[in-house]
């Protein structure tokens, strides 16, 4: 539906300005197309509140070089709408200026309804999971060289003290154990 608004420049008279239609609806996107038919020109671009809060232009100031066309996009949210405000153009840093009724309406319900393939609502088959994440593999791997040099350290030397400091990291990595299968 949206395709472009049109605005003709200098056509008649420098900073001259022509709408061909004064008044434009769009439910999407779309383009306001500034043909120039004279000198180049800078030109002021500016939605009202109503409509900047559903649309939006980018830049205010375009640039126009000499019989040439350029391309200003409107982009055009999803939400707030129905919309009907009024597009400002204006050129010779004031001196010309032009209203264009914009109106952003709602998409019909069948345009915004999405299609969901069958399948989707078929049970889908679990992929395995493996017995140990492997994610968790270094911190075990820890665990058990802590365990071994506990046990090493316990055979080696033959106090009461080192045993103690042994079942503290026994203890300390079934603890860490738990915690670790817990999740």
């Amino acid at each position: 539906m949206p395709g472009s608004l049109a605005v003709h420049l200098n056509r008649d008279e420098p900073h001259a300005i022509e709408v061909a239609n004064p008044s434009f609806e769009a439910d999407s996107d779309f383009d306001i197309v500034l043909r120039n038919h004279g000198a180049a020109l800078h030109v002021y671009l500016n939605l009202d509140d109503d409509l900047a809060r559903v649309a939006e232009l980018g830049t205010a100031n375009h640039y126009v070089d000499e019989e040439s066309v350029r391309r200003v996009r409107v982009h055009v949210n999803e939400t707030g709408r129905p919309v009907r405000g009024r597009l400002k153009i204006v050129t010779g840093y004031g001196s010309e200026t032009e209203y264009v009724t914009l109106s952003i309406v709602s998409t019909g319900p069948d345009e915004r309804r999405v299609r969901v393939d069958e399948q989707l609502g078929q049970p889908q088959p679990k992929p395995e999971e493996p017995v140990i994440d492997p994610d968790r593999l270094p911190v075990i791997a820890l665990g058990v060289v802590a365990l071994l040099v506990a046990i090493l350290a316990a055979i080696m030397i033959a106090d009461p003290v080192v045993l103690v400091g042994v079942l503290v990291v026994i203890l300390g990595v079934s603890v860490a154990g738990a915690i670790l299968w817990g999740d």
